[in-house]
Protein backbone atom coordinates (compact mmCIF):
# COMPACT_ATOMS: atom_id res chain seq x y z
CA UNK A 1 0.00 0.00 0.00
CA UNK A 2 2.92 2.33 0.69
CA UNK A 3 4.11 2.14 -2.93
CA UNK A 4 0.58 2.77 -4.23
CA UNK A 5 0.19 5.86 -2.05
CA UNK A 6 3.56 7.16 -3.27
CA UNK A 7 2.64 6.52 -6.93
CA UNK A 8 -0.73 8.26 -6.52
CA UNK A 9 1.07 11.38 -5.36
CA UNK A 10 3.85 11.21 -7.98
CA UNK A 11 1.62 10.39 -10.96
CA UNK A 12 -1.62 12.21 -10.09
CA UNK A 13 -0.97 14.53 -7.12
CA UNK A 14 -3.57 12.59 -5.14
CA UNK A 15 -3.07 12.85 -1.37
CA UNK A 16 -2.78 9.86 0.94
CA UNK A 17 -6.28 10.45 2.34
CA UNK A 18 -7.65 9.54 -1.12
CA UNK A 19 -5.03 6.97 -2.18
CA UNK A 20 -5.42 4.84 0.94
CA UNK A 21 -8.95 3.95 -0.24
CA UNK A 22 -7.68 2.04 -3.30
CA UNK A 23 -8.92 -1.54 -3.52
CA UNK A 24 -6.84 -4.30 -5.05
CA UNK A 25 -8.96 -5.98 -7.75
CA UNK A 26 -6.48 -8.33 -9.41
CA UNK A 27 -3.92 -8.13 -12.16
CA UNK A 28 -3.55 -8.33 -15.90
CA UNK A 29 -0.71 -10.10 -17.68
CA UNK A 30 0.21 -9.74 -21.31
CA UNK A 31 3.09 -9.70 -23.76
CA UNK A 32 4.02 -6.65 -25.77
CA UNK A 33 6.64 -5.81 -28.36
CA UNK A 34 9.29 -3.24 -27.37
CA UNK A 35 10.58 -0.55 -29.73
CA UNK A 36 13.62 -2.76 -30.32
CA UNK A 37 11.37 -5.66 -31.38
CA UNK A 38 11.73 -7.78 -28.25
CA UNK A 39 8.69 -9.56 -26.81
CA UNK A 40 8.29 -8.62 -23.17
CA UNK A 41 5.96 -10.25 -20.63
CA UNK A 42 4.32 -7.76 -18.31
CA UNK A 43 2.15 -7.94 -15.20
CA UNK A 44 0.15 -4.94 -13.99
CA UNK A 45 -1.48 -5.04 -10.57
CA UNK A 46 -4.88 -3.39 -10.77
CA UNK A 47 -6.57 -1.21 -8.16
CA UNK A 48 -9.89 0.62 -8.23
CA UNK A 49 -9.90 4.06 -6.64
CA UNK A 50 -12.95 6.26 -6.40
CA UNK A 51 -12.04 9.95 -6.31
CA UNK A 52 -14.37 12.80 -5.37
CA UNK A 53 -16.06 14.53 -8.33
CA UNK A 54 -13.96 17.34 -9.82
CA UNK A 55 -14.77 20.81 -8.59
CA UNK A 56 -13.13 24.07 -9.49
CA UNK A 57 -10.32 24.66 -7.02
CA UNK A 58 -10.55 21.13 -5.63
CA UNK A 59 -7.32 19.60 -4.36
CA UNK A 60 -8.57 16.24 -5.65
CA UNK A 61 -8.38 16.96 -9.37
CA UNK A 62 -5.62 14.63 -10.66
CA UNK A 63 -2.63 16.49 -12.09
CA UNK A 64 0.66 15.02 -13.35
CA UNK A 65 3.55 15.70 -10.99
CA UNK A 66 6.67 13.80 -12.07
CA UNK A 67 6.32 13.93 -15.87
CA UNK A 68 5.53 10.22 -16.41
CA UNK A 69 1.82 10.92 -17.00
CA UNK A 70 0.92 13.27 -19.83
CA UNK A 71 -2.53 14.36 -18.62
CA UNK A 72 -5.84 13.36 -17.07
CA UNK A 73 -9.23 13.74 -18.72
CA UNK A 74 -12.72 13.05 -17.43
CA UNK A 75 -14.50 10.90 -20.06
CA UNK A 76 -17.68 8.91 -20.37
CA UNK A 77 -17.47 5.14 -20.79
CA UNK A 78 -18.47 5.56 -24.44
CA UNK A 79 -15.64 8.08 -25.01
CA UNK A 80 -13.11 5.73 -23.42
CA UNK A 81 -14.27 2.79 -25.54
CA UNK A 82 -14.22 4.84 -28.75
CA UNK A 83 -10.73 6.17 -28.04
CA UNK A 84 -9.50 2.67 -27.20
CA UNK A 85 -10.81 1.42 -30.57
CA UNK A 86 -8.95 4.32 -32.20
CA UNK A 87 -5.77 3.19 -30.37
CA UNK A 88 -5.36 6.55 -28.64
CA UNK A 89 -4.12 4.97 -25.40
CA UNK A 90 -0.82 3.26 -24.72
CA UNK A 91 -1.30 -0.52 -24.68
CA UNK A 92 -0.43 -0.85 -20.98
CA UNK A 93 -3.10 1.74 -20.12
CA UNK A 94 -5.69 0.26 -22.48
CA UNK A 95 -5.39 -3.24 -20.98
CA UNK A 96 -6.11 -1.90 -17.48
CA UNK A 97 -9.09 0.07 -18.80
CA UNK A 98 -10.35 -3.08 -20.59
CA UNK A 99 -10.15 -4.93 -17.29
CA UNK A 100 -12.22 -2.21 -15.60
CA UNK A 101 -14.83 -2.16 -18.38
CA UNK A 102 -15.21 -5.95 -18.23
CA UNK A 103 -15.38 -6.11 -14.43
CA UNK A 104 -18.07 -3.41 -14.38
CA UNK A 105 -20.20 -4.97 -17.12
CA UNK A 106 -19.56 -2.46 -19.93
CA UNK A 107 -17.91 -5.09 -22.11
CA UNK A 108 -19.75 -8.42 -22.15
CA UNK A 109 -19.99 -11.52 -24.35
CA UNK A 110 -23.27 -10.06 -25.65
CA UNK A 111 -21.74 -6.82 -26.96
CA UNK A 112 -18.18 -7.90 -27.82
CA UNK A 113 -17.68 -10.73 -30.32
CA UNK A 114 -14.01 -11.14 -29.28
CA UNK A 115 -14.77 -11.27 -25.55
CA UNK A 116 -13.06 -14.62 -24.84
CA UNK A 117 -9.98 -13.69 -26.88
CA UNK A 118 -9.69 -10.37 -25.03
CA UNK A 119 -9.93 -12.10 -21.63
CA UNK A 120 -7.38 -14.72 -22.65
CA UNK A 121 -4.88 -12.12 -23.85
CA UNK A 122 -5.32 -10.06 -20.66
CA UNK A 123 -4.60 -13.00 -18.36
CA UNK A 124 -1.71 -14.82 -20.00
CA UNK A 125 0.53 -17.30 -18.29
CA UNK A 126 4.05 -17.05 -19.59
CA UNK A 127 5.30 -20.56 -18.82
CA UNK A 128 8.95 -19.62 -18.42
CA UNK A 129 10.86 -22.13 -16.30
CA UNK A 130 12.75 -19.31 -14.62
CA UNK A 131 9.50 -18.14 -13.02
CA UNK A 132 7.82 -21.05 -11.22
CA UNK A 133 4.36 -19.45 -11.22
CA UNK A 134 4.70 -18.22 -14.83
CA UNK A 135 4.80 -14.55 -13.84
CA UNK A 136 7.79 -12.21 -13.99
CA UNK A 137 7.38 -9.81 -11.07
CA UNK A 138 10.59 -7.92 -11.72
CA UNK A 139 11.10 -4.74 -13.66
CA UNK A 140 13.55 -4.58 -16.52
CA UNK A 141 14.49 -2.17 -19.25
CA UNK A 142 13.01 -3.21 -22.60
Amino acid sequence: MEALIKECMEEATLPEEIAKNAKSVGCVSYIYKTKKGWLRPQVEYVFDLRVPPPEVGSQYIPKPLDGEVESFELMTVQEVMQRMRSEEFKPNCAVVMLDFLIRHGHITPENEPNYIEILTRMHMTFGFKRYPNGVNNTSSVG
